[in-house]
Parts: structure tokens; sequence; C-alpha cells
């Protein structure tokens, strides 16, 4: 692992966390027939929670932050909690009727990513992974473009905010890969280079945080990692991870959880991140317990998720980089379609 890796790894382990002896599980299949990276499958429904937060985290753009006991926020100048910061995506949203895309399918179409600028979308139409692209957010997207991962991938993916790179998810859950292009009318091929992420294998086993892995979500800058660490024992803590690299050709660091209990993992049934607002400040999230997607959010990026809302049956939400818009699927004319909904 390159040196400034194990820098950031021992800058988590030695102010945020303490770094226990680890272990690596076997991971389970994983096929992509629901949730984020095919591991939800729970029916849609409708509800809503309002939640207090935990302990701290550790997320947000390139820099990796903790608060306090509790999940304050961090104390401003002599000591007083900071005020908590209004997020681009608001909480009470009301978004207006869906428009169906027209790259929906006559199978299910379940969406795995959007880039922030809307112009590059990434979804499963049955098992095929496909992409397809536009000039502009007004114009439709053109041709879907499939992707062959071979026989290891994909059991869900994600694209970077550029659009130029794809990460994938391992069909078995034991990692991730990534391809590259040079630009957004180039073609994603070739074999997915898991090299970056070869420490997140190295995480404390403690943490439960050695996979199964699956979720893969980009902050906005893409420095930031979210994913999830599927580990079927989990119980009350936390299954999403984020880890920051210093530089976008470094690999990644193992990850260190995201705080905030509504996030945590209840008797296996995870929350699987589907997007992180531009801000860092609202977490996009498929809720198996409940099988409704909801957004958590946070005042500050070193405090913990705790107000919850549900956005019901729109699985998979992804919202664009001024949070006016949403992409989702949701039930429609071919099973599962996608759609984009603006906000009233």
């Amino acid at each position: 692992m390159p040196s400034r890796v194990w820098l950031v790894s021992l800058v988590a382990c030695g102010v945020a966390f303490s770094c226990n002896g680890g272990r690596r599980d076997t991971a389970a299949p994983l096929t992509p027939s629901g949730g984020r990276s095919g591991t939800g499958g729970a029916s849609v429904g409708r509800s809503s929670v309002s939640s207090a937060g935990s302990s701290g985290l550790a997320s947000g753009g390139a820099q990796a932050a903790m608060a306090g006991a509790g999940g304050a926020a961090e104390g401003g100048q002599g000591g007083a909690p900071e005020a908590p910061l209004p997020s681009i995506c608001k909480t009470a949203a009301v978004w207006g009727a869906p428009t169906r895309l027209t790259l929906s399918t006559a199978v299910d179409d379940l969406l795995l990513s959007v880039t922030p600028d809307e112009l590059s979308i990434l979804w499963f139409a049955g098992e095929e992974l496909r992409l397809a692209e536009r000039p502009s957010r007004s114009a439709a997207f053109g041709s879907a473009t499939p992707i062959d991962g071979g026989a290891d991938y994909f059991a869900g993916a994600t694209l970077s905010p550029d659009g130029l790179t794809l990460l994938g998810v391992r069909r078995d859950g034991s990692g991730f890969g990534e391809l590259h292009r040079t630009t957004r009318a180039a073609a994603f091929s070739g074999v997915l280079d898991q090299a970056p992420f070869t420490a997140l294998y190295e995480a404390p086993g403690a943490q439960r945080a050695n996979g199964p892995f699956a979720d893969p979500v980009f902050g906005a800058d893409g420095l930031l990692l979210l994913y999830s660490a599927l580990d079927e024992g989990s119980d009350g803590v936390s299954s999403i991870f984020a880890a920051t690299r210093l530089g976008a050709e470094d690999a990644w660091p193992w990850g260190t959880p995201v705080a905030g209990s509504p996030l945590q993992a209840i008797a296996g049934q995870f929350r699987h991140p589907t997007a992180l607002s531009a801000d860092a400040l609202a977490l996009f999230y498929w809720d198996d317990a409940d099988g409704v997607e909801r957004v958590a959010w946070r005042g500050r990026q070193s405090a913990a998720f705790g107000h919850v809302e549900s956005l019901g049956d729109r699985k998979n939400a992804v919202p664009s980089a001024d949070c006016q818009r949403l992409y989702f699927s949701a039930p429609g004319s071919g099973g599962s379609d996608v759609f984009v909904a603006e906000q009233n």
C-alpha cells in the first residue's frame, strides 16, 4: 500500500477510532435483484421517522472529521457548539409528479448512479448494466451502452462525479474494481482494476468492516467514498463506511463507520447508501427494515446523521447537484422504471 494511504489510515485510526485486530469474513454472493447493489429486495412502502444521531463521524469532502461524544457538533469559539448549517437538500421537500425516463425498458430498471451534472446515468436493466449519456440536462438520454463485467462483475456499480471512472462491485461481494475512460464520448472497457481497494479488506474485523462489500457512493469531489460492509452479524452498528483519499490517483484507505443511529444495521437488515448531497449534509439510503428510501441529515460534516425523512418507494434516489431534481426507480409501466421529479 502506498505510504500516503497508510498515513490516512493511521490518522483515522489514531484520532477517530480504536484499531483492533481484524478478520476477513467469507463473502456471500450478491446479485442485482434488489437494494442499490442488488442486496436489498424488500417490498416498498411509505413511512417516516425522525431520530437523534449517536456518536461522531468521519467523512466529508477531502477531509475526515469527528464529532464529540454523543454526536454533538464540534465546538466553536470558546468551546460552544457550532450552529448547524442548512443543507442544499431541504427537509420536508415536496416533489412534483415524476417523469418516466425514456431509457426505461420492459424489464425492471434499477437506478444506480447519476453524475452531479446529470449528463451520465448508470442503471441495471434486468441484470444488464447500462450507461447512457446526454449533451445537456434538457436533452433526452441517448442510446444505452451495455457494460460487460465478465463472470466476476457486476453486483452493483457507480460513476465518479466527472463520469470518467466506473466503480463496480464483485458478484461475490469480496470487493470493488474500477474502469476508466478519458472522455465521456469514450467507452468503458478492459479488466476492472482492484488494486486501489486493497486496503479496504484490511479494515479491523471488530468493526464488522470486512465485507461483503456493496453500495459504493462517491462524494462530490471524488475523494470520498461511502460503501457498505454487509456482515450478516451486524446489529446496532453502522454498516456504512467512509474512506477518504488524498488525491485522485491514490489508493483508498480502509473506511471508518459513518455515525448516526438511523443508519445502523438492525439484526442483519441494512441501510444501503444511494447518494450523498453535494454539501455532504444529506445522505440518501434504502432501508431494508421498512422497504423504503430515506434521507438523513446532519448539521455539519463533523456531526452524526440524525433527522430522517421518508421518500417512500422512490428507490435508489439520487439528487442533482442543487437538489432541485431527484432521480429514482419506482413501479412503472414496465415493472420498475427510472424517473425524475422536480422539487416544488
